[in-house]
């Protein structure tokens, strides 16, 4: 067990998962707009760079 490897997978899923969420953020914008996403990205953080990308509610 002396593998100093041992936190790398995790650590790479979770910044993969990030990735997603703001690459699906920006998909809002048409790809335009590279959006500003905080981590944690919490519900409401996505629902904010969302907001900003879009501000009409309607569309």
């Amino acid at each position: 067990y002396r593998s100093k490897a041992v936190g790398e997978p995790p650590l790479m899923l979770a910044m993969s998962v990030f990735f997603a969420i703001r690459d699906a953020i920006a998909s809002v914008a048409d790809y335009r707009i590279n959006p500003a996403l905080d981590a944690p990205a919490t519900a409401e953080a996505i629902l904010k760079a969302i907001t900003r990308l879009r501000p009409d509610p309607d569309v």
